[in-house]
């Protein structure tokens, strides 16, 4: 339940164009902006171009998301 929640959230993010930081279970840190999901994974790119570089996280390892949201 918590995961499909979290699934929800990530989702909402990445509608938003927000950027995030995702630390993993296994203590690696992710930052930029979330770009797809499949099934059982996140993929996020440092940039919002399209040139940028990209990393994967699986959605089960995920220990904690900070955004930084600003206000308007």
């Amino acid at each position: 339940m918590a995961e499909n929640k979290l699934v929800d959230i990530l989702k909402h993010m990445s509608d938003e164009k927000v950027r995030v930081t995702i630390y993993t279970i296994g203590g690696h840190t992710l930052y930029g902006y979330i770009v797809d999901f499949g099934e059982d994974y996140v993929r996020i790119r440092r940039n919002w171009k399209e040139d940028s570089s990209d990393g994967y996280v699986r959605i089960d390892t995920i220990d904690k998301v900070n955004t930084y949201w600003k206000k308007k």
